[in-house]
């Protein structure tokens, strides 16, 4: 849904393919810094902050539909379900707080979190506020994500990383050794 909404934004550009290209190839960082990196270094144009919350919010209103629509992961409700009562379980995302919030409330799935955090914290900031705020050790916890931007999290806070493999990161995880799991079911059993 995402690359589908880069893909709108800047569809007219002759530079879109290499626009969506370093979207995917920083898949999960935050939607601001990428459309810095477009204008400031593929389509080499002055950029500010007021074009930044402009493409944002054209962003949000392409993806919020979609996002609340769509399918969820085959059994992660479940998942998230299953295991709210014995784990806590964080969201740490590069996109903002406040959407986050939004989704997971309209998704009915909020209440499963101990905590929804995203931007404008960076994925490490997120996580050390975690452990801090939760006295939680780096061997209490573990972080599952299916993004680089999620891998480099874990590395730099040196917390233990379990990857969902997705037809666009499989490359990507098998090439580092990446301990990985497909399915929810899969991650519940091995929980």
């Amino acid at each position: 849904i995402k690359t589908e909404a880069f893909r709108e934004l800047f569809q007219e550009c002759d530079e879109c393919d290499e626009i969506i290209k370093h979207h995917i190839d920083n898949a999960g960082v935050s939607r601001y810094k990428k459309f810095e990196n477009a204008y400031r270094n593929i389509l080499n144009l002055p950029f500010t902050d007021e074009m930044s919350r402009a493409l944002s919010r054209k962003f949000s209103e392409i993806c919020l539909k979609k996002i609340l629509a769509c399918p969820f992961v085959p059994a992660a409700r479940e998942f998230l379900k299953e295991n709210a009562g014995r784990l806590k379980l964080f969201v740490v995302s590069g996109t903002p707080t406040k959407e986050l919030l939004h989704i997971t409330q309209q998704r009915s799935i909020a209440n499963y979190f101990t905590g929804i955090y995203g931007t404008p914290a960076s994925k490490p900031e997120i996580i050390n506020k975690i452990l801090s705020e939760h006295n939680l050790s780096k061997d209490e916890v573990i972080f599952v994500g299916d993004a680089m931007s999620d891998y480099r999290a874990a590395t730099e806070t040196s917390i233990p990383f379990l990857g969902r493999l997705t037809d666009e990161n499989q490359d990507t995880f098998g090439k580092l050794g990446v301990n990985t799991f497909r399915g929810y079911t899969e991650l519940n059993v091995n929980l």
